[in-house]
């Protein structure tokens, strides 16, 4: 896959390592992988840099499958709709419970029930179930506990993220 960045002959390699064991591991990359990348022969200022770049061409490359994934998505759906109207189609030519026979082909019938509900509000009410989702409003509680008022529950915590442009 092209990359975004180069990186340096020592950082590719660190990479193919990394993606080594990655692939080993579901995915996930131990934390004494770090040790590899640290013991590096480069300045802080050019590890720090690489990173950003490996990184970058990382997330590149997921993006990239994401969009695939989408298209694929998109195209099994659209192939299912079809599929869908040619069992209707099929339904219509055969006709309902009319079989249909040839050398490799038998189209049959079968009878099954389903329940379908015209009115929830007339089934009893033990026969009915309730789902209930339960969120807290936190832009309104954010709101709240930086005008000075407690809301019991919740705190304001800070929380660092790394910005990278």
């Amino acid at each position: 896959m092209p990359t975004l960045y180069e990186l340096s002959e020592d950082f590719r390699a660190a990479m193919r390592l990394l993606d080594e064991v990655a692939a080993d591991n579901e995915g996930v990359i131990p934390d004494d992988l770090a040790d590899t990348l640290d013991k590096l022969e480069a300045d802080r200022d050019a590890k720090i840099a690489n990173t950003i770049r490996a990184m970058r061409n990382v997330e590149s490359d997921a993006q990239g499958y994401i969009d695939e994934a989408n298209r694929l998505s998109r195209k099994a759906k659209t192939l299912l709709n079809r599929a869908e109207w040619l069992r209707n189609y099929l339904a219509a030519c055969v006709g309902e419970r009319n079989d249909w026979r040839d050398e490799i082909f038998t189209v049959k019938w079968g009878k099954s029930q389903r329940v379908e509900i015209d009115d929830i509000e007339k089934v009893p009410e033990e026969l009915r179930t309730t789902k209930v989702t339960i969120a807290a409003d936190k832009t309104e509680i954010k709101r709240r506990i930086k005008s000075g008022q407690e809301v019991p529950g919740a705190v304001l915590a800070d929380h660092y993220h790394m910005r990278i442009s």
